[in-house]
């Protein structure tokens, strides 16, 4: 059903059969592409693009019972979110809060659903709470279950903080998240660890991560930061590392340490 130079996958039929969602990108030769949603019909034709001037890379595309819109989850600064984009190309947020697709690591994640009448169900987390299962349905959202309860009655737990600073390098402004330990004092400064993310292209966010806890929890504040080449700001942020990594990331990472350090939370003598 396609043929272009480029990935397309995770088809999806609609309600009544006779259109397909599916998700791919025109292939650049670049290190970095957001997906698109497209539609065509079943046989293959009339195909069309609904997210080209969105900005996002949807995921985990599922169809309203109407047949007129599909639900996708997307990243953006670090955060996921679900949106329900129609078939007319309008986008609009449905349910924020989206965690949960990890424990060890404060990385973008989790999934949801969509029953018949548009309610929807999802992994809704915290950077202080483990994914539980949230419920959207008109309103502000509930949560469900209560898993970690016997954990959480024992256990105490660092703030986490999001800072920012432009960039050494060029300006470019760098996101990250300080996890606290438990108990901080504002104004003391404790020794700092640096936690640089894999992929390249991946986000840490406002996620419960249990290897940063742990850290904090023996005096340590951890620094989760998202240097270019993140994805979540869109593909020019990512790309600002296509063929050129490693490379002016590093500049990133020190930036955002120098403004823990600035902040008068990062010991500099003990990073």
């Amino acid at each position: 059903l396609t043929d272009r130079d480029g990935p397309d996958h995770s088809p999806v039929a609609s309600p009544d059969g006779r259109l397909v969602a599916y998700l791919g990108f025109d292939d650049a030769l670049r290190a970095y592409e957001d997906d698109d949603l497209y539609v065509m019909d079943r046989s293959g034709g009339s195909v069309r693009n609904l997210t080209a001037e969105w900005g996002y890379s949807p995921a985990g595309i599922q169809w309203d019972a109407d047949g007129r819109a599909i639900y996708a989850q997307y990243d953006i600064s670090g955060e996921t979110h679900v949106a329900r984009i129609g078939l007319d190309g309008s986008v609009r947020d449905v349910v924020e809060g989206v965690s949960g697709g990890g424990l060890d690591r404060p990385y973008t994640g989790g999934s949801f659903s969509v029953s018949d009448n548009d309610a929807i169900a999802f992994t809704a987390g915290t950077a202080t709470r483990p994914a539980e299962v949230g419920l959207q349905r008109g309103g502000d959202p509930r949560i469900l279950t209560d898993l970690n309860r016997s954990l959480r009655a024992v256990k105490t737990l660092g703030e986490v903080r999001g800072i920012a600073v432009p960039s050494s390098h060029d300006g470019l402004e760098i996101e990250g998240w300080l996890t606290l330990p438990p108990g901080y004092t504002e104004g003391q400064r404790v020794p700092l660890i640096l936690e640089i993310h894999g992929g390249p292209f991946a986000a840490y966010g406002p996620h419960f991560s249990t290897d940063n806890q742990l850290y904090a929890a023996a005096g340590y504040a951890v620094l989760s930061a998202n240097p270019r080449g993140s994805t979540s700001y869109g593909e020019d942020f990512a790309n600002e590392i296509d063929k050129a990594y490693p490379g002016n990331d590093y500049f990133d990472l020190m930036s955002i340490v120098d403004r823990a350090i600035a902040l008068g939370i990062a010991d500099p003598d003990q990073l």
